[in-house]
C-alpha cells in the first residue's frame, strides 16, 4: 500500500509538471501506458527538453509492486515549433507509440525513430520526409504500424 501510495503521488506531481508546461499527461488504465500530448504553443522542443527527464522518473518495468508492468509512452505532438532535437530528446523516453502532426523534422528523425527499440506505431501526419525515409522507418519497423498522412502499411 504504501508503494501505491508514493507511485499516485509521484504521477500526480508529474502530471501537474506537465499541465504547468502546457500539456497532458494521463494513465491508460487498459494498457498502463502514460499518454503525453502537446499542442499548439506547449508543443516546443524547450518543453520537451524540460519534460523528458521528470518522465523518465515513472515507473516503465519491474517496480516495487512486481514484474509485468511494462509501461510506454504514447506521444502525440502537433505543432512546428518541434525539430530533430526535441523528437531526438524523447527518443529517450520507453516509447511505444508516436503521433507527430506538422512537426518540422528531417530524414535524420525517420533513421533515428527506425533505431528506437520500443516503437511499435508511428503516425506522421504534415511532416515532409522524403520517400526513401519513409521506406526505411518502415522497413526497419516491420512489425509496427506506420501510418503516413493518413495512409498507413
Amino acid at each position: 500500500m504504501v508503494a501505491y501510495v508514493l507511485r499516485q503521488r509521484q504521477f500526480i506531481a508529474t502530471q501537474q509538471f506537465v499541465q504547468e508546461h502546457g500539456g497532458s499527461l494521463q494513465f491508460d488504465l487498459v494498457d498502463g501506458n502514460y499518454m503525453v500530448d502537446l499542442h499548439g504553443d506547449a508543443a516546443t522542443d524547450e518543453t520537451i527538453q524540460k519534460l523528458v527527464p521528470t518522465l523518465k522518473e515513472l515507473p516503465t518495468g519491474f517496480t516495487l509492486i512486481g514484474p509485468g508492468e511494462e509501461r510506454s509512452f504514447w506521444i502525440s505532438l502537433d505543432g512546428s515549433s518541434i525539430s530533430d532535437a526535441g523528437i531526438g530528446k524523447l527518443c529517450e523516453l520507453r516509447m511505444g507509440w508516436l503521433n507527430l502532426s506538422g512537426v518540422s523534422i528531417t530524414d535524420a528523425t525517420a533513421r533515428r525513430l527506425s533505431q528506437h527499440a520500443t516503437i511499435y506505431g508511428i503516425v506522421l501526419n504534415k511532416v515532409h520526409l522524403s520517400d526513401s525515409a519513409i521506406a526505411q522507418l518502415r522497413a526497419s519497423k516491420p512489425n509496427a504500424t506506420v501510418t503516413v498522412d493518413g495512409d498507413s502499411e
